[in-house]
């Protein structure tokens, strides 16, 4: 009798930058394109009741088939609030899915020419369980 062992090659799950910039969204948007090796694309809104009010948080989204990542780019200051409430320093967070590459690594060393002040890394396993729900678009 033949066995057959199936071996699961597990992904990561989640990778989460945040980033301090000055510009615009769509201006630091425009810069990550430019270091990126797949462009951003601008997607729908994430619309999330805080305190009563509808808070609305742009996101870009960029997805390659090859490396199966995909990069979402997030605005963290809402209209009424913030995305990640214990990172009000972030203006913006970048999230990779099922990543397999190393160009986030690449990216934070490539941000200084984009003009973008800071890339630090967060632990995702470590957010609050609300903020953890909020990124889980």
């Amino acid at each position: 009798m033949k066995v057959h062992t199936l071996i699961v090659d597990e992904k990561p799950g989640v990778r989460l930058f945040g980033i301090v910039h000055g510009d615009k969204f769509h201006l630091a948007a425009w810069k990550l394109n430019k270091i990126l090796p797949f462009p951003l694309e601008r997607i729908e809104d994430i619309k999330l009741d805080l305190n009563g009010k509808e808070s609305y948080f742009g996101r870009y989204s960029a997805f390659d088939p090859d490396m199966e990542t995909e990069i979402i780019f997030l605005k963290n200051r809402g209209t009424f609030g913030y995305l990640i409430q214990e990172f009000k320093q972030f203006d913006f967070l970048l999230m990779e899915r099922n990543y397999d590459c190393d160009f986030i690594e690449d990216l934070q060393e490539s941000v200084i020419l984009a003009g973008i002040e800071h890339v630090i890394p967060v632990d995702f396993e470590n957010l609050r369980p609300q903020s953890r729900v909020n990124l889980e678009i």
